[in-house]
Order: structure tokens, then sequence, then C-alpha cells
């Protein structure tokens, strides 16, 4: 089961490295100076050396679009790769801009360090689960000792860096439901929604899981409706189908 996570991981890299090598020889790469950049270093290496740094190291590199790309340990032998456009000798990830490495690692990289770290210091994260049959065993045996609960876990699925699983049992449920809490420079991101603590992503989960259990879904970036009289009509919840993968 590992070993495939890994092959996925290796493809997902492999292909951000070489997509577009033919382009890579006709474009000049900036000649870049900073602790962080390893000139001669594509992701496989970029990965060892992060191996023996930890998880929270980040080695920028050239890519094989001509481009820089950033390798990030998200956690322990869990890495993120990730391209990095140039535009007017800026550095542009998504829709952000910053004017150099120094600064893309303090606004980009850092946050997202002491999210994660946020994370991993919680009671309800584990860091011996990897896969999704032994978290579904935990929340078995916790479902086991009270029948009554909504059992849930927080743990890193390595086929997908950069998000934390947040498995869950519902009630009269037999196999175990999942969401992802994405880790963004903005927060942690659970629905569409972000989050500046753990603890606030888990509040906001445990309101909801019993709907989302139900199908339910909410809509994004929109504030919670006050408590309203109700509705003569509701309309019923429709169920949708639960995705392992990310979105």
């Amino acid at each position: 089961r590992l070993d495939r996570g890994k092959r996925v991981r290796d493809d997902r890299a492999r292909a951000l490295d070489a997509s577009l090598a033919p382009r890579a020889a006709a474009r000049a790469r900036r000649h870049i100076l900073h602790p962080a950049y390893h000139a001669k270093c594509d992701y496989k290496a970029a990965e060892a050396l992060l191996d023996a740094m930890g998880a929270g190291e980040v080695v920028a590199r050239p890519s094989s679009s001509g481009k820089v790309a950033l390798t990030w340990a998200f956690r322990q032998n869990v890495y993120r790769h990730v391209e990095i456009d140039e535009t007017d000798k800026k550095y542009k990830i998504d829709e952000e801009e910053y004017e150099d490495l120094d600064e893309l690692l303090a606004r980009y990289v850092l946050p997202m360090n002491d999210l994660t770290e946020d994370v991993c210091r919680h009671r309800k994260y584990d860091a011996e689960l990897n896969d999704p049959d032994a978290a579904s065993e935990k929340l078995m045996a916790l479902r086991r000792a009270v029948p009554s609960s909504i059992p849930y876990v927080l743990w890193v699925d390595p086929r997908y860096p950069g998000r934390f699983a947040l498995t869950y049992l519902a009630p009269r449920a037999s196999r175990p439901k999942n969401e992802w809490v994405k880790v963004t420079p903005e927060g942690l991101e659970l629905r569409e929604r972000r989050y500046f603590a753990t603890d606030e992503v888990l509040n906001y989960f445990k309101r909801h899981a019993k709907d989302w259990a139900k199908g339910a879904k909410l809509a994004p970036h929109r504030a919670e409706p006050k408590k309203q009289a109700p509705v003569p009509q509701p309309v019923p919840l429709q169920p949708i189908q639960q995705q392992w993968a990310p979105p």
C-alpha cells in the first residue's frame, strides 16, 4: 500500500520536472544565490537532502521547465513539490507574489510549518497512522469502547502531502468517512473555509459531522446563519458520494 503511494508521489514529482523538458534548454535560468537553492538538484536529490534535514525544511531547485521548484518536507518522508512562476523578477505561487526567496520562505513556508506543527501537537493527531485501513481499525476500536460516540482522528496519508486526513465514524455507520484539512499560508482549510488553529477546525467539524455524514454540503465562504424559526417544508438533503481522494 505504501509502495503504491510512493509511486504516485514519484510520478507527480517526475511530471513536474519533466513535462516541459524540451523547452528547458531554450530558457535562461535566473542566477540564484541562496542557501536553500541547489542548482544541481532534481526532485529525487531534493528528497534525499530533506530526508536528513527533517520535517518543515525546504529545498529550492531548478525544474525542467526552466522555472524554480520548491520541495517541502511536509512530514518526515512526505514531500510536496511546488513549481514557482516568475513575473517581473518576482516569484509567484498561485496569485501571491514574493520579491525573493527570503520573502517566499517567510510568508509561504513558515506559516504552513506553524500550522502543520499545531495540528501535529493536537491530541487528536496520530503520527503512527499512515493508511486508511489503520485509521479505520482505530476508529472501530474507539466505537466499541464508547458506542454512542463519533470517533475521529487526524493523520497524514503519504499519498497527499500538504493535507491532513480527518477520518471519522458517523453514528450507526460501519465504514469511516473522510474530510481533508489542507495546509495553506492563509490557514487550515476545511471545506473551503480557513481557520488559524486546529481546535477551530475541529469545532467546526464537530458542529456539522452528523449532517456531512448524511451528505449535506454547506455553501463555501458564507457565514453560518443564525438560528431561525423552522421552515414549514424543508428541502430534503441529497446524499453525496464520498470520495477518498482530496479535491
